[in-house]
């Protein structure tokens, strides 16, 4: 099943999420549920979004969360707030829509390192629903294209009050943290672009393309530079080196060909290495901290400027962080974080830190006392089959 869920199934079974997953009691005024999604799929979203309507729920902007975790103001008895993760193009194709149907709102938490202007907005849900695009066309439109949401599409739900933006760091993904040779990259189309490992500087050629003809470079263990406070450095000589002798071989044709084309690749590395005696260096320290603000502090502003907002609230990406990375956050100027599930917080209630905000999976919305209450036996194999037939994150 993977260690992720196995984890979530243990901290369910060990009673470390809210009461009313385990019983229909809700919190009321007094506790505020946080959802996470990633990929909208349209079907399930309206479902969750149906039950919520019909339950009487209503789902808060992050600034309005934040005033009632405060104690400034006071909000409806039943209200959530539903984030969503990444700010892939499924939030404008299919949530906004939804989103606008019944009348609810999102937090979206943005990767800004990988989003474009575009060229004006693209068909939703809603060109099927008025017969402009049949079922089969919307699909294979979510399935091309750009992959994250266009800045006119964010401005365009900003407007319509069904999305609320923030910040999820400026590129999101893992950075080497060792010098442990794993393997050599070759752009894997099953795996989400801001979830592929790359040097510091390369998001700009996953972003543009150019990744596409920069294959072979060598790849080390990797970890959240936001959880510990730390990079490898690779020898850019030697990454460039590795780049040139892989187009050398024949560059896709021999990736694609040579099934044994990394342990080809690891052979020329380590004769390359056999003669340098420094291949890289260790970034942490204040460094890396100076790092972990520039990344956080840049993404901040750069949602900032291009939605003409106030950005407060930040997500780390996998749920990753340490307590020196939300010190800097606040430092940066942010007045939120939202993490995963913490054992010491199981829900988030007035009072309580605004920096350790715990989120629960899309699941357990179905827990949420209301008409249609399914039991957490019936979440938990629910949640089994979809990971066992779909995406991870799900």
């Amino acid at each position: 099943m993977g260690a992720g869920i196995v984890g979530e199934v243990r901290d369910v079974l060990l009673g470390r999420y809210p009461s009313f997953v385990y019983r229909a009691r809700s919190g009321g005024r007094e506790e505020v549920p946080v959802f996470t999604l990633h990929g909208i799929s349209p079907a399930l979203f309206e479902s969750q979004l149906r039950y919520l309507s019909d339950n009487g729920y209503c789902s808060l902007a992050a600034d309005e969360y934040l005033a009632w975790l405060n104690g400034e103001v006071s909000i409806p008895e039943r209200s959530v707030l539903l984030t969503i993760d990444d700010g892939l193009s499924t939030v404008w194709h299919s949530a906004h829509p939804l989103l606008a149907r019944y009348g609810q709102k999102a937090v979206v938490f943005l990767i800004p390192g990988y989003m474009r202007e575009g060229e004006g907005c693209r068909p939703t849900l809603e060109a099927v629903w008025e017969g402009g695009m049949s079922a089969g066309q919307f699909e294979r439109q979510m399935e091309s294209g750009d992959p994250f949401l266009t800045w006119q599409e964010a401005r365009e739900m900003e407007r319509a009050g069904t999305a609320d933006f923030q910040s999820h760091s400026l590129y999101h993904h893992r950075v080497f943290s060792s010098g442990e040779l794993t393997g050599f990259f070759r752009p894997d189309r099953s795996i989400a672009m801001h979830d592929w490992i790359l040097p510091r500087g390369y998001e700009q050629y996953a972003r543009s393309g150019e990744i596409a003809d920069r294959l072979g470079f060598p790849l080390f263990r990797s970890d959240s530079l936001f959880e510990r406070g730390r990079r490898f450095e690779d020898d850019e000589e030697i990454r460039q080196a590795m780049e040139a002798r892989c187009r050398a071989l024949g560059g896709h044709e021999f990736i694609e060909g040579e099934r044994q084309w990394q342990k080809i690749l690891r052979r020329e590395y380590e004769t390359l290495v056999a003669s340098r005696p420094r291949q890289g260096r260790m970034i942490e320290g204040e460094e890396a901290r100076e790092e972990i603000a520039d990344d956080l502090s840049v993404s901040r502003s750069l949602i900032s400027e291009r939605l003409g907002k106030t950005v407060r609230h930040l997500c780390f990406p996998y749920n990753a962080y340490s307590v020196d990375a939300l010190l800097v956050a606040k430092e940066v100027g942010y007045e939120a974080c939202f993490l995963g599930t913490r054992r010491d917080r199981r829900c988030n209630a007035v009072g309580m830190d605004p920096f350790l905000n715990v989120r629960l999976k899309h699941d357990y919305l179905w827990s949420l006392p209301g008409e249609g209450r399914l039991p957490l036996p019936a979440i938990l194999g629910r949640k089994l089959w979809r990971r066992l037939t779909s995406d991870s994150h799900l």
